[in-house]
Order: structure tokens, then C-alpha cells, then sequence
């Protein structure tokens, strides 16, 4: 018999020819969809009767097994047919009769299995199949369906989960490419609550990218589920990168290996060795894979990439760290640098001069003025050691809060009259009364008051107290420093109050980080904005009032 290969036009044709081999066939094969099973099986069940009986055959059919489906799994089991599920998504349509004839269907789901079955006519012209007779189209048919048959879950196991619906577990060992890339994707599709995405090397990011992956787990991100990626970053996927920093998806620089893993809901766990690390496509650069449900290995999986993820979270931090304190030495530096110099400049000068004191005021304000400086900058690093070890304390006692805001002001005299085109004001002149430690509140305000003029070249600082009053009785004044500078810089905004944040030549960016922690510690918070009308910005601090002394006020 002369071996061919033709193209049937229509599912109808189609199952006629295949009925017609099915009559002297002693194996056959199927893989076709649980509605073509449901509407198709009965005529079959005599050849199966005859086939098994006078021939000594078999038949093993693939199929998605649902719930509409089980009736003719079991008299197709009960004639002795081997069935087996597999996902609808996973399912590859062919029939292979021994090794005389392989048919396969080019048109796959879901073309044939939602509304076009209910009419066969329907699929004319549309469904086609190849139908051949050659021996390695068959054989090749065959080698595919085996490895379809051999990841397949039992029909008994498939029956039970729908009846009870419980899982049964499996552990399936796969060497085909294609099917592992069709079962990454269902895998991603079914994400409801956890995806852990481990990727061995740059290139494969891209891979799952092109695969639809990375797409459809920002997706589902997006709908509250926690989506996690490890994998090393590089210039090879930066536009990948790029597109999940726009997401909810975490994603974690990692170490090259020679696997990835994927682990979703805690539920299933995908594991695939590195075959071909820059291959294109996901089926070529998979080696072995392995898929489960068994719950012992789903969470060793688990837990193994947890620790992976921690270890990442904490080198993330270690290099934060070793880049702020890098940062952090060459601004304390630069900033203890400065007043130095020219207080040495200015006391070789006195030394090389004669005559009164008073003839050289100005050099030694200049001194004066460096000094306190470099005081400021030791003290801010100083207090950041307290905070940061837990030995900040505070010295409360009762002041108003007024009487300090205009002994900063006093102190800050001299510098505010060297800015001709500056003036600072001072709107409350009410007693606002706090039981706090005054040395700090003192060191909040002039904080911010030195940032207020570092950003303000002319214009006004305006400064006011309010006094605000709550539901439960317990009231709070509220400072409010004003100015017409530039503004807080939107790059700077999010981390305003944090250590080193800073957006100008001068300064470590301690200052607000302090004035943050001291407020705090007084039961007060702190915020800053934009004004409205684009010019300057406005900082505010609370502090709770102090109830006797409000008392007595009142």
C-alpha cells in the first residue's frame, strides 16, 4: 500500500474515516475533547467489545474529563477502554489506529469544543485534520501522544476529584518541550493568590515575557494576588524590568543557575533544568521538567525559595546600606570640609596681625559662624546614633512654645540680616504652652528654620502657632512655617523625612530626619506640602498641649 499524506476537510469526514479504521484496528489511540467523546462514543462501544475480545487489542483514550463527561468515561471503561484526563488547554487532538494511520487535527481548541459541536455541520470548512499513512508521521504522532499519556491523570483519580472535589496528588517527570510551554502558561492563567516566579538566567525573564507570562502575572497582581520573581538582572532584559516597575509585581536581582522554579497558590510546583540558556524560546531552553501537586514537595519548594527570596531582600539591603553609608562619608566629609578651611585661613590671619580685638570682628564672626556649623553637623550625627541605638531620652518640662520660637529667631539675628530681600515673621504672639523637652523642640524649629533659608532667597518665612482641637478633649498646638522659596523638589517629596534625603550642594540630609523622630517621640507628627499657588512650601509640626496649663489659660 503506496503511504500518503491528505488533508480532511471537516470533523464529520473525519469521523468517518475513522470509524471505518477503527473496524480491523487492534490498537488505537485517541486524544479528542470530553464533548467530541460525550457526543461521539456510543457507536463505538461494539467495535470496542470486538476489538478486545476477538482481537486481543486495546484502546487508551486522552480526554478532558468534567462532570457532563463522566458517564461516557465509565461504560467506556467499563467496555475496557483506558482513559485518562488531561487539561483542555494541554489537549492535542489526534487518532492513531496501530501503525497503519495517524490523524491530528491543525485547527486546535477551542474551535470544536464550546458551540460548534452542538452542530456538526457547523465545523465543515473549518476543522481540519491530516490524515497519513507514512510510517514516521505515524510514528511521530505516536511519540507525542505517549508523552500526552504518560503526564495524563487516571480517569478513576480525575472522577474522584470532581465527585469530592479533592485533588489526587502526581508527579509528572516531562521531556517535551512544547508541553512544558503549554503548561507554564495554564499554570500562570490559574494564579488566584501566590505566584513565586524563580528564573535561572537573564534571558529567561524575556522568554517568559514572550511566552505571555510576565503579562498575565501583572494582571493578576493587579487583582490582589502577591507575585514574587527572583532573577538576575541585566541590560539583556532591562525593558522587561522596566515593564514590571510600573506593577505590583516584586521583582529581586538573583544568582545564575542551572534551573528555575515556579510555585503557585502553595498548591503546584513547576521545576525545569536549564538545557539551552539563550535560546529564544521556552521549549528549546527547557531540559527536564517536573510537575506536581504532592503537598511535602510543593512546600520544600516553597520554603527553599522563601529562603532564596530573603537572602535577596537582605544583599538588596547590605547594598542600600554600604551605598548610603559611601554616600553618607563623602557628604559628612565635604560638609566638615567647608568651615574648616576657612577657619584656618581667618586664625592664620589674626595670628599675622597686631592690634585690638575689636578691629577683627568680623574674621571672628566668621569663625564663629563655621564653628557652629560644624557643631550642628556633629550634633545631627550624634543624634542619629542615639535614635538608631534607642538611647535618645528627652528632658521634658513646661514652656511656651512661643518664648522658643522667637529665641531661635533671636539666635538666627545675624544670618537673616546679611539677606536684605528675606523676612521672617512671626504671626501668633498667643502662649502655646507644651510639656516637652526644649532643647530638642528648639532644635526641630531652627532645623527648619535653616532649611526654610538654605531654599529661600527672598521673600518672606512666615511662622504661626494654632491652636487644634479634638474630639477627645485632648488639644494639640500646630506649628506652621511658611516661605516663598522653591519649593519642595518632586523627587525629594516621597522620601522628605527620611536619612540623607536631600536635593541641594549643602547639607547631609539629617535634619528633617531628626525633626521627624524628635516630634514623634513627643506624641506629635510632622508633614510638609507645596503651597497652592506654586511658591514655596510649608512644614508643620504638632505637639500635644498641656492640659493644666491650657486649664488655667482658659
Amino acid at each position: 500500500m503506496q503511504e500518503s499524506t491528505i488533508v480532511i476537510k471537516g470533523r464529520k469526514k473525519a469521523l468517518q474515516e475513522a470509524y471505518r479504521r477503527s473496524l480491523t484496528s487492534i490498537h488505537d489511540y485517541y486524544c479528542i475533547t470530553g464533548d467530541e467523546l460525550t457526543k461521539s462514543y456510543k457507536p463505538f462501544i461494539p467495535l470496542l467489545h470486538a476489538r478486545i475480545s476477538q482481537r486481543a487489542g486495546s484502546t487508551q483514550i486522552i480526554t478532558n474529563i468534567e462532570k457532563e463527561t463522566i458517564p461516557a468515561v465509565k461504560e467506556l471503561t467499563e467496555a475496557g477502554a483506558q482513559v485518562k484526563h488531561i487539561d483542555i488547554s494541554s489537549l492535542r487532538r489526534c487518532v492513531i489506529y496501530d501503525d497503519d494511520a495517524a490523524y491530528f487535527s491543525i485547527v486546535e481548541e477551542p474551535l470544536i469544543t464550546h458551540t460548534a459541536i452542538d452542530n456538526v455541520d457547523q465545523t465543515e470548512g473549518e476543522d481540519l485534520w491530516v490524515a497519513s499513512t507514512e510510517y514516521s508521521v505515524i510514528q511521530s504522532a505516536k511519540k507525542r501522544y505517549i508523552s500526552d499519556w504518560e503526564n495524563a491523570i487516571r480517569s478513576k483519580d480525575r472522577i474522584h476529584q470532581l465527585e469530592t472535589g479533592i485533588e489526587p496528588e502526581f508527579y509528572k517527570v516531562i521531556t517535551d518541550g512544547e508541553m512544558a510551554s503549554q503548561l507554564i502558561r495554564d499554570l500562570t492563567i490559574s494564579v488566584k493568590m501566590e505566584a513565586l516566579l524563580f528564573l535561572p538566567n537573564s534571558k529567561s525573564l524575556v522568554r517568559s515575557d514572550n511566552l505571555g507570562i510576565i503579562d498575565k502575572l501583572i494582571e493578576t497582581s493587579q487583582k490582589g494576588a502577591t507575585v514574587k520573581i527572583i532573577c538576575p538582572l541585566s541590560e539583556q532584559n532591562v525593558n522587561t524590568v522596566e515593564k514590571i516597575s510600573r506593577s505590583q509585581v516584586q521583582l529581586l536581582d538573583g544568582d545564575t543557575s542551572n534551573y528555575g522554579m515556579y510555585i503557585v497558590d502553595g498548591e503546584k510546583f513547576f521545576r525545569a533544568e536549564l538545557k539551552e540558556p539563550m535560546a529564544d524560546k521556552f521549549s528549546e531552553a527547557a531540559g527536564l521538567v517536573i510537575y506536581s501537586n504532592r503537598k511535602t514537595t510543593v512546600d520544600s519548594f516553597k520554603s527553599v525559595f522563601e529562603l532564596l527570596w530573603n537572602e535577596r531582600v537582605l544583599v538588596e539591603e547590605l547594598k542600600k546600606a554600604d551605598k548610603m553609608q559611601k554616600e553618607f562619608i563623602n557628604i559628612t566629609a565635604h560638609e566638615l570640609r567647608t568651615p574648616i578651611q576657612p577657619i584656618l585661613v581667618v586664625i592664620d590671619t589674626l595670628l599675622s596681625k597686631k592690634g585690638n580685638i575689636e578691629d577683627y570682628e568680623e574674621l571672628l564672626n566668621m569663625i564663629r559662624r563655621n564653628a557652629k556649623r560644624l557643631q550642628r553637623v556633629t550634633e545631627n550625627v550624634l543624634d542619629v546614633t542615639r535614635i538608631e541605638s534607642g538611647s535618645f531620652g528627652l528632658k521634658k518640662e513646661l514652656f511656651d512654645l512661643n518664648e522658643v520660637i522667637m529665641a531661635v529667631l533671636a539666635a538666627y539675628g545675624s544670618d537673616v540680616k546679611k539677606v536684605d530681600q528675606l523676612k521672617i515673621i512671626l504671626t501668633s504672639k498667643e502662649s502655646f504652652y507644651v510639656e516637652a523637652d526644649k532643647v530638642r523642640i528648639a532644635q526641630v524649629i531652627s532645623n527648619l528654620l535653616n532649611n526654610a533659608m538654605k531654599f529661600t532667597q527672598e521673600g518672606t518665612i512666615a511662622i504661626s502657632c494654632n491652636k487644634m482641637e479634638h474630639d477627645n478633649d485632648k488639644h494639640s498646638a500646630t506649628f506652621c512655617m511658611k516661605d516663598t522659596g522653591v519649593g519642595i523638589h518632586p523627587e525629594i517629596y516621597p522620601k522628605l523625612f527620611s536619612k540623607f534625603a536631600s536635593h541641594s550642594d549643602g547639607g547631609i540630609g539629617l535634619g528633617l530626619y531628626l525633626c521627624k523622630n524628635i516630634v514623634k517621640a513627643h506624641g506629635g507628627r510632622i508633614w510638609a506640602k507645596n503651597n497652592p499657588d506654586g511658591k514655596g512650601s510649608a512644614f508643620f509640626f504638632t505637639l500635644p498641649l498641656h492640659h493644666s496649663a491650657r486649664d488655667v489659660k482658659e
